[in-house]
């Protein structure tokens, strides 16, 4: 499904970037059915499947170039297939049609201006899993995304340009992924993709690395920001943020429990990198099992804790999952205080007495800050743009806040001429120790390598309301236990 988000009317122009050769994708860009424990891990916290969904259909027009009526390509074809080379070939037909027809576009590619000064539109991409088993905990990525355009339209554009975003929801289905990354690049033209909450991004993560167009920001944990130069996270690894889960499980006490989701095999597959980085910090793992979302009670579990002896625990599920494992337990009279990833937070947990005490890793300045002035500029976009989200309100949010930050910086670094992928990429490497006003870890980009950012921030629940246990400062894991684990995932 294709989203043309432009605040208010006017003509777009295309921008100019390196476009991959070839129409036939390699096959490393195909959806895998196999994923390394780092790949299925990334995905715990919203409880996904390894199944994909069917591609939802969406309205408007795909405008094709003229075509033989024999050939794809646009040549005549040989008069003799083999059966096998015509299958693939009419299989690959069907396939491009139907793809076409799920991220179609209603933009009649017609120039725009910015403010009537005669400047080009930016035009940038985000897309993400915004419908499906996992839309309740991403949904309102889009919103954010199309709420910090709104924003800085309104303030002046990007150096006097307006920006025009284009959003695309994949479904949770990889073989839509690819084909949405591929129409933002080959033929919005986009300048780079931000806020990217797909959760296929592991399917066309090769595809991006074969053009100039940067991922900037979004769900850092997902394995590509820390494997792949063409990913530009705003905040921690997936191996970073788990070590800052041990780590503040380490200082409740030496053991902590670890339960996680039934549904989905990643998550079971959780549990060995788990214990790896829990030894180089002393804290023992004496516990661990299943919860489903589905189950009636979680007393086996919760006695499980109790028999262990555990003093905290981290509930590696949904965030309404999280909830009802403590709310079980604290019934039983078991009150062990929950270490979270960030992205499962909501502002719903603070009516959960049972999550008092809690704390979590946070990737960005956490979501609920208004101390200084880059974290109320996020809260005042979303009070004029977005207030729908403000019951909800999650990281998810502020990462998505962040990656249009950080690409907004990077644009105005740019060297002067023609604003194309590859010039954006020049002003995220000319950035040094950025933290967009503080609500960023400091960033730092080198050219043709991954970034791996060890730091986070933490926050908790006390009493009904969020707290920073260190307030804005932020806390790192070294580089000798996070960068050995690194290496086994690229």
């Amino acid at each position: 499904m294709t989203d043309d988000y432009e605040p208010s009317p006017g003509r777009r122009e295309s921008q100019t970037h390196t476009k991959p050769a070839g129409n036939t994708a390699p096959r490393s860009e195909q959806p895998r059915r196999g994923r390394s424990v780092g790949e299925r891990l990334i995905r715990i916290r919203s409880g996904e499947t390894e199944t994909e969904s069917t591609p939802a259909l969406c309205t408007g027009q795909h405008r094709r170039p003229h075509r033989h009526p024999w050939s794809l390509s646009g040549r005549p074809r040989p008069r003799l297939l083999s059966r096998r080379r015509g299958i693939v070939a009419i299989a690959a037909m069907i396939a491009a049609v139907t793809g076409l027809a799920a991220c179609s576009s209603d933009d009649n590619g017609s120039g725009n201006t910015a403010n009537g000064s005669g400047a080009p539109e930016i035009v940038v991409g985000n897309i993400g899993t915004y419908t499906g088993p996992t839309a309740s905990s991403q949904a309102q990525a889009q919103d954010m995304a199309k709420a910090w355009a709104s924003w800085v339209n309104a303030h002046g554009g990007i150096n006097g340009r307006r920006v025009k975003l284009i959003v695309m929801d994949d479904g949770g289905n990889a073989t839509t992924a690819l084909s949405q990354v591929k129409k933002l690049v080959e033929q919005e033209h986009v300048v780079a993709i931000i806020g990217n909450h797909s959760n296929s991004d592991v399917n066309w993560a090769s595809y991006i690395s074969g053009t100039d167009v940067p991922v900037i920001g979004g769900t850092s944990l997902d394995l590509p920001f820390v494997t792949n130069a063409s990913f530009f996270p705003v905040g921690p690894s997936v191996i970073a943020g788990l070590y800052g889960v041990l780590q503040i499980a380490k200082s409740t006490g030496p053991k902590m429990g670890l339960l996680y989701c039934a549904e989905a095999p990643q998550c079971a597959s959780a549990v060995p990198l788990y214990s790896t980085l829990a030894r180089a910090l002393d804290l023992s793992i004496p516990y661990n099992a299943k919860v489903a979302a589905s189950a009636p009670d979680y007393t086996s579990q919760c006695q499980g804790l109790k028999e262990a002896g555990v003093q905290s625990v981290s509930v590696l599920a949904p965030s309404d999952t999280v909830v009802r494992v403590h709310r079980a337990c604290a019934d039983q009279g078991i009150n062990v205080p929950e270490v979270a990833q960030d992205g499962t937070v909501t502002t719903t947990w603070l009516k959960e007495p049972s999550l008092n005490g809690m704390r979590a890793v946070g990737y960005v300045a956490p979501f609920y800050d208004r101390s200084i002035p880059a974290t109320q500029e996020f809260h005042d976009a979303i009070q004029q743009y977005a207030p729908g989200i403000e019951a909800v309100l999650s990281e998810q949010s502020a990462d998505v806040w962040a990656s249009g930050k950080l690409f907004e910086a990077a644009v105005r670094a740019a060297p002067a001429g023609d604003l194309t992928a590859a010039a954006v990429k020049k002003g995220l490497y000319s950035l040094k120790d950025e933290t967009l006003g503080g609500f960023t870890v400091p960033l730092n980009f080198v050219e043709g390598k991954p970034t791996s950012i060890k730091c986070w921030f933490t926050l908790g629940i006390e009493d009904g309301r969020f707290v920073g246990p260190k307030g804005l400062e932020t806390e790192c894991a070294p580089a000798s236990v996070v960068d050995p684990v690194v290496a086994t995932l690229g």
